[in-house]
């Protein structure tokens, strides 16, 4: 899992290399990770789509997007 900071930028360069949407999600595994601004990672548009439709996720843990 990634901290915050580095998930957004991750997302950006993606972006830019692969010219797609990305999204950063806030899905901590333990509250440990919360409070060590941990528990981000970096989804594209068709890998968010299946995370919701699967109700793995929901969308207010979208806390950054990208869109192409």
């Amino acid at each position: 899992m990634m901290n915050r900071e580095l998930a957004i930028d991750r997302s950006k360069q993606l972006s830019r290399e692969n010219n797609k949407s990305y999204f950063v999600i806030h899905s901590p595994e333990t509250f440990q990770d919360t409070l060590n601004n941990k528990g981000y990672q970096v989804l594209d548009k068709d890998e968010l789509d299946n995370q919701l439709a699967l109700g793995h996720l929901s969308k207010d843990k979208i806390i950054f997007s990208i869109e192409f």
